[in-house]
Protein backbone atom coordinates (compact mmCIF):
# COMPACT_ATOMS: atom_id res chain seq x y z
CA UNK A 1 0.00 0.00 0.00
CA UNK A 2 1.10 3.54 -0.60
CA UNK A 3 1.73 6.03 2.09
CA UNK A 4 -1.40 7.84 1.06
CA UNK A 5 -2.30 9.05 4.52
CA UNK A 6 0.92 9.20 6.53
CA UNK A 7 4.50 10.41 6.36
CA UNK A 8 7.18 10.56 9.04
CA UNK A 9 6.36 14.19 9.83
CA UNK A 10 2.60 13.51 9.84
CA UNK A 11 3.14 10.59 12.20
CA UNK A 12 5.27 12.71 14.50
CA UNK A 13 2.72 15.52 14.48
CA UNK A 14 -0.11 13.20 15.43
CA UNK A 15 2.00 11.44 18.04
CA UNK A 16 2.84 14.84 19.51
CA UNK A 17 -0.85 15.72 19.57
CA UNK A 18 -1.76 12.50 21.35
CA UNK A 19 1.11 12.94 23.82
CA UNK A 20 -0.04 16.48 24.55
CA UNK A 21 -3.59 15.33 25.19
CA UNK A 22 -2.32 12.55 27.43
CA UNK A 23 -0.11 14.97 29.35
CA UNK A 24 -2.98 17.43 29.77
CA UNK A 25 -5.49 14.76 30.74
CA UNK A 26 -7.57 16.01 33.64
CA UNK A 27 -7.41 13.31 36.35
CA UNK A 28 -10.33 14.89 38.20
CA UNK A 29 -11.52 11.71 39.91
CA UNK A 30 -8.08 10.58 41.08
CA UNK A 31 -6.97 13.98 42.38
CA UNK A 32 -10.19 14.99 44.05
CA UNK A 33 -10.91 11.57 45.53
CA UNK A 34 -7.45 11.36 47.13
CA UNK A 35 -7.45 14.96 48.32
CA UNK A 36 -11.03 14.86 49.62
CA UNK A 37 -10.46 11.52 51.36
CA UNK A 38 -7.33 12.84 53.04
CA UNK A 39 -9.08 16.07 54.04
CA UNK A 40 -12.07 14.19 55.44
CA UNK A 41 -9.91 11.77 57.44
CA UNK A 42 -7.86 14.63 58.87
CA UNK A 43 -10.98 16.65 59.67
CA UNK A 44 -12.70 13.67 61.27
CA UNK A 45 -9.62 12.86 63.35
CA UNK A 46 -9.33 16.46 64.52
CA UNK A 47 -13.02 16.64 65.41
CA UNK A 48 -12.85 13.40 67.39
CA UNK A 49 -9.67 14.50 69.15
CA UNK A 50 -11.20 17.87 70.08
CA UNK A 51 -14.36 16.16 71.35
CA UNK A 52 -12.30 13.77 73.49
CA UNK A 53 -10.15 16.55 74.89
CA UNK A 54 -13.22 18.64 75.67
CA UNK A 55 -14.88 15.72 77.44
CA UNK A 56 -11.70 14.95 79.38
CA UNK A 57 -11.26 18.56 80.47
CA UNK A 58 -14.90 18.84 81.52
CA UNK A 59 -14.98 15.56 83.46
CA UNK A 60 -11.59 16.19 85.02
CA UNK A 61 -12.87 19.49 86.32
CA UNK A 62 -16.02 17.85 87.68
CA UNK A 63 -14.03 14.97 89.20
CA UNK A 64 -11.60 17.29 91.01
CA UNK A 65 -14.44 19.45 92.26
CA UNK A 66 -16.33 16.41 93.52
CA UNK A 67 -13.22 15.05 95.21
CA UNK A 68 -12.56 18.40 96.86
CA UNK A 69 -16.14 18.46 98.12
CA UNK A 70 -15.61 14.97 99.49
CA UNK A 71 -12.52 16.12 101.37
CA UNK A 72 -14.31 19.18 102.76
CA UNK A 73 -17.28 17.08 103.80
CA UNK A 74 -14.95 14.60 105.45
CA UNK A 75 -13.22 17.36 107.41
CA UNK A 76 -16.58 18.73 108.44
CA UNK A 77 -17.74 15.36 109.75
CA UNK A 78 -14.49 14.06 111.27
CA UNK A 79 -12.44 17.19 111.80
CA UNK A 80 -12.14 16.61 115.55
CA UNK A 81 -11.08 12.97 115.16
CA UNK A 82 -8.55 13.87 112.46
CA UNK A 83 -7.02 16.66 114.53
CA UNK A 84 -6.86 14.32 117.55
CA UNK A 85 -5.11 11.68 115.43
CA UNK A 86 -2.56 14.22 114.20
CA UNK A 87 -1.84 15.57 117.70
CA UNK A 88 -1.51 12.13 119.29
CA UNK A 89 0.83 10.97 116.56
CA UNK A 90 3.46 13.62 117.15
CA UNK A 91 6.80 12.12 118.14
CA UNK A 92 5.88 8.51 117.30
CA UNK A 93 8.17 6.39 115.14
CA UNK A 94 7.00 4.24 112.24
CA UNK A 95 6.28 1.15 114.33
CA UNK A 96 4.43 3.18 116.93
CA UNK A 97 2.41 4.92 114.24
CA UNK A 98 1.28 1.60 112.74
CA UNK A 99 0.25 0.29 116.18
CA UNK A 100 -1.36 3.54 117.35
CA UNK A 101 -4.68 2.54 118.98
CA UNK A 102 -6.27 5.80 117.74
CA UNK A 103 -6.11 4.41 114.17
CA UNK A 104 -8.69 1.73 114.97
CA UNK A 105 -10.91 4.30 116.65
CA UNK A 106 -10.60 6.57 113.61
CA UNK A 107 -11.44 3.69 111.23
CA UNK A 108 -14.56 2.97 113.20
CA UNK A 109 -15.62 6.62 113.14
CA UNK A 110 -14.83 6.77 109.37
CA UNK A 111 -17.00 3.74 108.70
CA UNK A 112 -19.91 5.30 110.56
CA UNK A 113 -19.55 8.78 109.09
CA UNK A 114 -18.55 8.08 105.49
CA UNK A 115 -21.14 9.19 102.99
CA UNK A 116 -18.88 9.14 99.93
CA UNK A 117 -17.00 6.40 98.18
CA UNK A 118 -13.42 7.24 99.12
CA UNK A 119 -10.95 5.06 97.21
CA UNK A 120 -8.18 5.76 99.72
CA UNK A 121 -7.52 8.29 102.48
CA UNK A 122 -4.15 9.38 103.84
CA UNK A 123 -3.32 11.85 106.63
CA UNK A 124 0.06 13.55 107.03
CA UNK A 125 1.52 15.42 109.97
CA UNK A 126 3.40 18.65 109.62
CA UNK A 127 6.69 16.85 109.00
CA UNK A 128 5.20 15.01 105.99
CA UNK A 129 4.98 11.57 107.60
CA UNK A 130 1.95 9.41 106.89
CA UNK A 131 0.14 8.98 110.19
CA UNK A 132 -2.91 7.33 108.69
CA UNK A 133 -3.69 5.46 105.45
CA UNK A 134 -6.56 3.26 104.32
CA UNK A 135 -3.78 0.94 103.14
CA UNK A 136 -2.25 0.30 106.57
CA UNK A 137 1.16 -0.70 105.16
CA UNK A 138 1.74 2.88 104.02
CA UNK A 139 1.56 4.31 107.57
CA UNK A 140 4.91 5.76 108.58
CA UNK A 141 5.95 6.39 104.99
CA UNK A 142 6.01 9.61 102.95
CA UNK A 143 3.93 10.98 100.10
CA UNK A 144 4.53 9.89 96.52
CA UNK A 145 3.90 13.54 95.56
CA UNK A 146 6.16 15.55 97.89
CA UNK A 147 5.77 18.78 95.92
CA UNK A 148 1.99 18.66 96.15
CA UNK A 149 2.15 17.75 99.83
CA UNK A 150 4.52 20.64 100.55
CA UNK A 151 2.08 23.09 98.97
CA UNK A 152 -0.83 21.59 100.90
CA UNK A 153 1.12 21.99 104.15
CA UNK A 154 1.52 25.66 103.21
CA UNK A 155 -2.25 26.01 102.89
CA UNK A 156 -2.92 25.25 99.19
CA UNK A 157 -5.43 22.76 97.77
CA UNK A 158 -3.82 20.53 95.09
CA UNK A 159 -5.39 18.17 92.55
CA UNK A 160 -4.13 15.53 90.14
CA UNK A 161 -5.64 12.88 87.88
CA UNK A 162 -3.36 10.00 86.90
CA UNK A 163 -3.41 6.50 85.42
CA UNK A 164 -1.92 3.77 87.60
CA UNK A 165 -0.91 0.32 86.40
CA UNK A 166 -1.27 -0.85 89.99
CA UNK A 167 -2.84 1.10 92.86
CA UNK A 168 -2.91 0.10 96.53
CA UNK A 169 -6.34 1.02 97.82
CA UNK A 170 -8.15 0.23 101.04
CA UNK A 171 -9.46 -2.99 99.50
CA UNK A 172 -6.13 -4.16 98.05
CA UNK A 173 -4.20 -3.72 94.79
CA UNK A 174 -6.25 -2.52 91.82
CA UNK A 175 -4.83 -2.63 88.29
CA UNK A 176 -5.24 -0.22 85.36
CA UNK A 177 -7.11 2.47 87.19
CA UNK A 178 -7.58 6.23 86.84
CA UNK A 179 -7.45 8.03 90.19
CA UNK A 180 -8.28 11.57 91.28
CA UNK A 181 -6.26 12.75 94.26
CA UNK A 182 -6.76 15.91 96.31
CA UNK A 183 -4.40 17.36 98.90
CA UNK A 184 -6.08 19.63 101.45
CA UNK A 185 -4.42 21.41 104.39
CA UNK A 186 -5.33 20.64 108.03
CA UNK A 187 -5.40 23.56 110.44
CA UNK A 188 -6.01 24.09 114.12
CA UNK A 189 -6.59 27.59 115.43
CA UNK A 190 -5.70 28.76 111.90
CA UNK A 191 -2.29 27.11 112.16
CA UNK A 192 -1.27 24.27 109.81
CA UNK A 193 -0.91 20.91 111.53
CA UNK A 194 -0.87 18.57 108.53
CA UNK A 195 -2.73 17.60 105.37
CA UNK A 196 -5.12 14.97 104.11
CA UNK A 197 -4.92 13.18 100.76
CA UNK A 198 -8.22 11.89 99.36
CA UNK A 199 -8.32 9.47 96.37
CA UNK A 200 -11.35 8.78 94.19
CA UNK A 201 -11.74 6.18 91.44
CA UNK A 202 -12.23 7.98 88.07
CA UNK A 203 -12.03 4.82 85.94
CA UNK A 204 -15.81 4.62 85.23
CA UNK A 205 -15.75 8.23 84.05
CA UNK A 206 -12.86 7.60 81.68
CA UNK A 207 -14.45 4.42 80.37
CA UNK A 208 -17.60 6.39 79.71
CA UNK A 209 -15.60 9.05 77.87
CA UNK A 210 -13.80 6.46 75.73
CA UNK A 211 -17.06 4.69 74.93
CA UNK A 212 -18.66 7.98 73.91
CA UNK A 213 -15.56 8.84 71.86
CA UNK A 214 -15.85 5.58 69.95
CA UNK A 215 -19.55 6.18 69.29
CA UNK A 216 -18.90 9.73 68.14
CA UNK A 217 -16.00 8.51 65.97
CA UNK A 218 -18.25 5.94 64.29
CA UNK A 219 -20.92 8.55 63.68
CA UNK A 220 -18.42 11.06 62.29
CA UNK A 221 -16.77 8.50 60.03
CA UNK A 222 -20.15 7.25 58.79
CA UNK A 223 -21.24 10.81 57.99
CA UNK A 224 -17.98 11.56 56.21
CA UNK A 225 -18.12 8.22 54.40
CA UNK A 226 -21.60 9.06 53.10
CA UNK A 227 -20.43 12.52 52.12
CA UNK A 228 -17.35 11.08 50.41
CA UNK A 229 -19.43 8.52 48.52
CA UNK A 230 -21.79 11.24 47.30
CA UNK A 231 -18.87 13.41 46.27
CA UNK A 232 -17.06 10.48 44.65
CA UNK A 233 -19.96 9.48 42.42
CA UNK A 234 -20.66 13.09 41.49
CA UNK A 235 -17.03 13.66 40.58
CA UNK A 236 -16.89 10.36 38.71
CA UNK A 237 -19.74 11.50 36.50
CA UNK A 238 -17.96 14.78 35.93
CA UNK A 239 -14.68 13.00 35.25
CA UNK A 240 -16.32 10.79 32.64
CA UNK A 241 -17.89 13.84 31.03
CA UNK A 242 -14.48 15.52 30.92
CA UNK A 243 -12.95 12.35 29.41
CA UNK A 244 -15.65 12.28 26.72
CA UNK A 245 -15.04 15.96 26.07
CA UNK A 246 -11.32 15.28 25.65
CA UNK A 247 -12.05 12.48 23.20
CA UNK A 248 -14.26 14.81 21.20
CA UNK A 249 -11.52 17.45 21.22
CA UNK A 250 -8.98 14.87 20.03
CA UNK A 251 -11.31 13.69 17.27
CA UNK A 252 -12.09 17.27 16.31
CA UNK A 253 -8.37 18.11 16.21
CA UNK A 254 -7.68 15.06 14.05
CA UNK A 255 -10.56 15.99 11.78
CA UNK A 256 -9.25 19.54 11.39
CA UNK A 257 -5.79 18.17 10.61
CA UNK A 258 -7.28 15.75 8.10
CA UNK A 259 -9.34 18.49 6.45
CA UNK A 260 -6.30 20.77 6.21
CA UNK A 261 -3.98 18.22 4.60
CA UNK A 262 -6.19 15.55 3.04
CA UNK A 263 -8.80 15.36 0.36
CA UNK A 264 -12.25 14.93 1.90
CA UNK A 265 -13.50 12.60 -0.84
CA UNK A 266 -10.58 10.17 -1.25
CA UNK A 267 -8.71 10.77 2.04
CA UNK A 268 -5.51 11.14 0.01
CA UNK A 269 -3.04 13.93 0.75
CA UNK A 270 -4.14 17.20 -0.86
CA UNK A 271 -2.05 19.69 -2.80
CA UNK A 272 -0.62 21.36 0.33
CA UNK A 273 0.60 18.09 1.84
CA UNK A 274 1.88 16.92 -1.55
CA UNK A 275 4.05 20.02 -1.92
CA UNK A 276 5.46 19.45 1.58
CA UNK A 277 6.31 15.84 0.77
CA UNK A 278 7.84 16.79 -2.55
CA UNK A 279 10.20 19.19 -0.75
CA UNK A 280 11.11 16.40 1.71
CA UNK A 281 11.72 13.96 -1.16
CA UNK A 282 13.97 16.47 -2.93
CA UNK A 283 15.97 16.99 0.25
CA UNK A 284 16.33 13.23 0.71
CA UNK A 285 17.39 12.95 -2.92
CA UNK A 286 20.13 15.49 -2.37
CA UNK A 287 21.47 13.56 0.62
CA UNK A 288 21.32 10.09 -0.97
CA UNK A 289 22.09 10.98 -4.61
CA UNK A 290 19.08 8.94 -5.75
CA UNK A 291 16.52 10.18 -8.23
CA UNK A 292 12.85 10.66 -7.60
CA UNK A 293 9.93 10.78 -10.00
CA UNK A 294 6.66 12.68 -10.08
CA UNK A 295 3.68 11.59 -12.17
CA UNK A 296 0.80 13.88 -13.06
CA UNK A 297 -2.38 11.98 -14.01
CA UNK A 298 -5.61 13.17 -15.57
CA UNK A 299 -8.61 10.93 -16.17
CA UNK A 300 -9.51 11.03 -19.87
CA UNK A 301 -13.18 10.17 -19.88
CA UNK A 302 -14.33 11.50 -16.57
CA UNK A 303 -16.55 14.43 -17.64
CA UNK A 304 -18.91 12.21 -19.64
CA UNK A 305 -19.63 10.11 -16.53
CA UNK A 306 -20.46 13.23 -14.50
CA UNK A 307 -22.67 14.62 -17.27
CA UNK A 308 -24.63 11.41 -17.70
CA UNK A 309 -24.95 10.04 -14.14
CA UNK A 310 -24.17 13.04 -11.93
CA UNK A 311 -21.56 13.81 -9.31
CA UNK A 312 -22.47 10.75 -7.22
CA UNK A 313 -21.11 8.51 -9.95
CA UNK A 314 -18.08 10.77 -10.42
CA UNK A 315 -17.27 10.59 -6.72
CA UNK A 316 -17.47 6.80 -6.74
CA UNK A 317 -15.06 6.65 -9.68
CA UNK A 318 -12.58 9.01 -8.03
CA UNK A 319 -12.58 6.87 -4.88
CA UNK A 320 -11.91 3.79 -6.96
CA UNK A 321 -9.09 5.54 -8.80
CA UNK A 322 -7.52 6.48 -5.47
CA UNK A 323 -7.80 2.87 -4.30
CA UNK A 324 -6.18 1.51 -7.48
CA UNK A 325 -3.37 4.06 -7.38
CA UNK A 326 -2.40 3.31 -3.78
CA UNK A 327 -2.17 -0.37 -4.71
CA UNK A 328 0.41 0.34 -7.40
CA UNK A 329 3.13 2.00 -5.34
CA UNK A 330 5.29 1.39 -2.27
CA UNK A 331 4.65 2.52 1.28
CA UNK A 332 7.38 5.14 0.99
CA UNK A 333 5.68 6.70 -2.03
CA UNK A 334 2.85 9.21 -2.04
CA UNK A 335 -0.46 9.31 -3.88
CA UNK A 336 -2.27 12.64 -3.76
CA UNK A 337 -5.37 14.16 -5.30
CA UNK A 338 -4.36 17.41 -6.95
CA UNK A 339 -7.88 18.58 -7.73
CA UNK A 340 -10.88 17.54 -9.84
CA UNK A 341 -9.92 14.38 -11.72
CA UNK A 342 -6.18 15.04 -11.44
CA UNK A 343 -3.90 12.89 -9.30
CA UNK A 344 -0.17 12.97 -8.51
CA UNK A 345 2.08 10.04 -7.70
CA UNK A 346 5.44 10.80 -6.05
CA UNK A 347 8.13 8.12 -6.18
CA UNK A 348 11.18 8.48 -3.95
CA UNK A 349 14.54 6.71 -3.55
CA UNK A 350 14.75 5.23 -7.09
CA UNK A 351 18.33 4.84 -8.33
CA UNK A 352 21.53 6.88 -8.53
CA UNK A 353 21.49 6.41 -12.32
CA UNK A 354 19.00 8.57 -14.21
CA UNK A 355 18.40 6.04 -16.98
CA UNK A 356 17.67 3.29 -14.49
CA UNK A 357 15.42 5.61 -12.50
CA UNK A 358 13.55 6.54 -15.67
CA UNK A 359 13.05 2.86 -16.43
CA UNK A 360 11.72 2.20 -12.92
CA UNK A 361 9.35 5.17 -13.12
CA UNK A 362 8.16 4.00 -16.51
CA UNK A 363 7.36 0.54 -15.15
CA UNK A 364 5.25 2.04 -12.34
CA UNK A 365 3.55 4.47 -14.74
CA UNK A 366 2.65 1.68 -17.15
CA UNK A 367 1.27 -0.41 -14.29
CA UNK A 368 -0.87 2.55 -13.28
CA UNK A 369 -2.04 3.23 -16.86
CA UNK A 370 -3.14 -0.37 -17.31
CA UNK A 371 -4.97 -0.71 -14.00
CA UNK A 372 -6.75 2.62 -14.43
CA UNK A 373 -7.93 1.58 -17.88
CA UNK A 374 -9.81 -1.41 -16.49
CA UNK A 375 -13.64 -1.01 -16.41
CA UNK A 376 -15.24 0.68 -13.40
CA UNK A 377 -18.34 -1.01 -12.03
CA UNK A 378 -20.22 1.63 -10.08
CA UNK A 379 -23.34 1.07 -7.97
CA UNK A 380 -25.16 4.39 -7.88
CA UNK A 381 -27.97 5.50 -5.57
CA UNK A 382 -29.12 9.08 -5.96
CA UNK A 383 -30.54 11.06 -3.08
CA UNK A 384 -34.24 10.60 -2.35
CA UNK A 385 -34.27 7.44 -4.50
CA UNK A 386 -34.56 3.94 -3.07
CA UNK A 387 -33.45 2.07 -6.20
CA UNK A 388 -29.83 1.66 -7.21
CA UNK A 389 -28.34 1.36 -10.69
CA UNK A 390 -25.12 -0.28 -11.79
CA UNK A 391 -22.98 1.52 -14.31
CA UNK A 392 -19.95 0.09 -16.11
CA UNK A 393 -17.71 2.95 -17.20
CA UNK A 394 -14.49 2.87 -19.21
CA UNK A 395 -12.01 5.54 -18.30
CA UNK A 396 -8.33 5.89 -19.20
CA UNK A 397 -5.61 8.20 -17.96
CA UNK A 398 -2.99 10.50 -19.43
CA UNK A 399 0.24 10.46 -17.43
CA UNK A 400 3.10 12.95 -17.43
CA UNK A 401 6.32 11.93 -15.68
CA UNK A 402 9.32 13.94 -14.50
CA UNK A 403 12.44 12.23 -13.15
CA UNK A 404 14.33 14.62 -10.87
CA UNK A 405 17.20 15.02 -8.48
CA UNK A 406 17.70 18.05 -6.23
CA UNK A 407 20.07 20.18 -8.27
CA UNK A 408 18.69 23.42 -9.62
CA UNK A 409 15.02 22.52 -9.92
CA UNK A 410 12.42 23.34 -7.25
CA UNK A 411 9.14 21.78 -6.24
CA UNK A 412 6.97 24.22 -8.18
CA UNK A 413 8.99 23.68 -11.38
CA UNK A 414 8.72 19.90 -11.08
CA UNK A 415 4.94 20.07 -10.76
CA UNK A 416 4.72 22.37 -13.78
CA UNK A 417 6.92 20.14 -15.90
CA UNK A 418 4.95 17.01 -15.00
CA UNK A 419 1.76 18.90 -15.85
CA UNK A 420 3.24 19.86 -19.25
CA UNK A 421 4.18 16.23 -19.92
CA UNK A 422 0.63 15.13 -18.99
CA UNK A 423 -0.89 17.58 -21.50
CA UNK A 424 1.51 16.25 -24.12
CA UNK A 425 0.12 12.77 -23.49
CA UNK A 426 -3.42 14.10 -23.99
CA UNK A 427 -2.45 15.83 -27.22
CA UNK A 428 -0.80 12.66 -28.51
CA UNK A 429 -4.04 10.68 -28.16
CA UNK A 430 -4.65 10.05 -24.41
CA UNK A 431 -4.16 6.82 -22.45
CA UNK A 432 -0.45 7.48 -22.87
CA UNK A 433 2.66 8.13 -20.79
CA UNK A 434 4.99 11.00 -21.60
CA UNK A 435 8.28 11.92 -19.89
CA UNK A 436 9.57 15.45 -19.62
CA UNK A 437 13.30 15.03 -20.14
CA UNK A 438 14.60 18.49 -21.10
CA UNK A 439 18.09 18.81 -19.56
CA UNK A 440 17.56 22.55 -19.25
CA UNK A 441 15.16 21.96 -16.39
CA UNK A 442 16.48 18.78 -14.76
Amino acid sequence: MAMGNMTVDDSNQRADTRSLLAANKFPLLRRLSINSLAAMLITATILIFLYRQDQLAEHQKIATQDNEKTAIHLLHLLGYQINTLVVTSNGLDTQALQTNPNIDLFNAALELAQEHDIFKLKIYNLSGATIYSSARSEIGGTSTHPDMLAKALRGEVMHQIAFRDAFLSKTGVTHDVYVVLTYMPLTQSEKPIGAIEVYADATPVYKHIYANTIRIALIVFCVFAALYATLFFSVRRTDRAVAEWQKLIAKFDEKIHNMAFHDALTQLPNRHLLEDRLVQTMAASKRSGRYGALMFLDMDNFKSLNDRHGHVAGDLLLREVAHRLTGCVREVDTVARFGGDEFVVLLSELDVDKAESTTQAGIVAEKIRIILAEPYVLTIQHECEAETITVVHHCTSSIGVVVFINHESNAEDILKLADMAMYQAKEDGRNLIRFFDSPHYL
